[in-house]
């Protein structure tokens, strides 16, 4: 019977995250579409370049997803926004931090940082790591903590290639 729920509840999270992988590039076309009404040159298109879901565990707590996107504006860059969707937190009281990045050699280099609390109704934690000028073949990272500093996990990887996430234990670096 737990292993049905948990069935149950894994496939909630990743409903989630379709439905904001779906949502991004919806807000990204109209955000697009808005500013050519505001402006005389003609719109970039966003492209939406790539795609995966890439799932990890948290300690002590339930699983989590990235959404994870390659975007392009125009001919311009690419750009990786992720959306990290977590299941099983405490609802109430816990501000969560997600920080994501590249490694420079074996150093960490922060790209991009997001916090907040689960929704205090479905406990679900949904974290937004937009606009991190990242290559979609690189290494990048993303670690999960607790305001007070507690990691709760990570992965790694080159996360537009099937299965190339790497969980990484709390406390260990997030680059090889």
């Amino acid at each position: 019977m737990g292993s049905l729920a948990a069935f149950g509840a894994r496939k909630s999270v990743l409903s989630v995250a379709a439905a904001l992988i779906a949502g991004l590039a919806i807000n990204a076309v109209v955000l697009a579409r808005d500013a050519g009404r505001h402006s005389r040159a003609q719109p970039s298109a966003i492209q939406v370049l790539d795609g995966n879901i890439v799932s990890f565990r948290l300690k002590g707590v339930g699983g989590a997803d990235l959404a994870v996107q390659s975007l392009r504006s125009g001919q311009g860059p690419s750009t990786v926004w992720i959306t990290l969707v977590a299941s099983g937190l405490p609802r109430r009281g816990i501000d969560y931090q997600a920080i994501g990045g590249d490694c420079l050699g074996i150093h960490p280099r922060t790209l991009a940082v997001s916090s907040g609390m689960p929704d205090p109704r479905t406990g679900i934690l949904t974290l937004n790591l937009n606009n991190m000028p990242a290559s979609d073949t690189e290494l990048i990272w993303v670690k999960v903590a607790d305001v007070s500093g507690v990691e709760l996990g990570a992965v790694r990887g080159q996360f537009f290639a099937p299965n190339s996430g790497v969980a990484i234990a709390p406390g260990q670096s997030v680059c090889p």
